[in-house]
């Protein structure tokens, strides 16, 4: 059976996610794995162009609003699938990828998040997903900002003390 484009993003990001693991922890040098991750990106390359995207809104937003429900009852996983197929039935649907990263951010899978925010803002630039995407970004932000100056106030307070 052939792979659906989700299962092909997904697992050139594992395959890059493994190269670059590989050279943070010591086992790679630096050109290898980024040897690596060209390999992986030509393979992706080549993948997508032997079977072209189908797209299909009207499924992609079924499985959008199935998945936005499973997404209320807490049932991440399976409002991941939903998101996902919805993504695979119309990768230009930003709301899709938009929820995936709000999925993916409750699984605490916050560079998945990103990406998938990245991808909403991508695809349907000036769409309200588009702007819910640039809204959870720039929350992100903020809060990463917050962090590093409650670790500075720290750092400060031991010094003083």
């Amino acid at each position: 059976m052939a792979k659906t484009f989700v299962e092909r993003i997904l697992g050139f990001s594992a395959d890059v996610h493994a190269h670059l693991m590989s050279m943070l922890h010591g086992e790679a040098s630096i050109r290898e794995a980024l040897g690596g991750v060209a390999g992986c990106a030509r393979k992706l390359a080549h993948d997508l162009r032997k079977k072209p995207v189908t797209v299909d809104r009207r499924a992609a937003q079924s499985y959008v609003n199935r998945g936005v429900q499973a997404f209320n009852a807490r049932q991440y996983s399976k409002a991941e699938h939903l998101f996902s197929q919805g993504v695979e039935c119309d990768p230009h649907y930003g709301r899709a990828h938009l929820y995936l990263g709000n999925t993916y951010y409750k699984s605490n899978r916050v560079i998945d998040a990103i990406g998938a925010w990245e991808r909403a803002i991508s695809v349907e630039p000036g769409s309200e997903a588009a702007a819910a995407a640039e809204e959870k970004l720039l929350r992100m932000k903020m809060r990463r900002t917050q962090d590093a100056q409650k670790v500075v106030d720290q750092l400060e307070m031991r010094e003083d003390g």
